[in-house]
């Protein structure tokens, strides 16, 4: 894809953004400067390379599913600012 003027004003319409033909000019000159950046990634030879889920190869470290007896309720009210004996109360944010 040739990244134009066009794709500019096509990117800010689907934007719904109103650009004057100065704003595309300038936006032009930053994209194309970002769009050639990026396709210096592409010269980058990947032979041997193994696809890769993140930059740093960590071990997943999940936790055993264990089942655990849950805290008391009277146990997790006991610091609460305010509460009915059966669930924190919180102030009302919508009407």
């Amino acid at each position: 894809m040739d990244f134009t003027q066009d794709t500019v004003k096509r990117v800010a319409a689907l934007a719904k953004i109103g650009l004057s033909e100065e704003e595309v000019s300038r936006l032009y000159k930053d994209m194309a400067g970002v769009v050639e950046s990026a396709a210096i990634f592409s010269n980058v030879d990947l032979e041997g390379v193994a696809p890769m889920t993140h930059g740093i190869q960590i071990p997943a470290s999940f936790r055993q599913d264990v089942v655990i007896v849950p805290l008391p309720r009277q146990a997790a009210l006991a610091n609460a600012p305010e509460s009915d004996e059966a669930c924190f109360i919180v102030p009302k944010v919508l009407d």
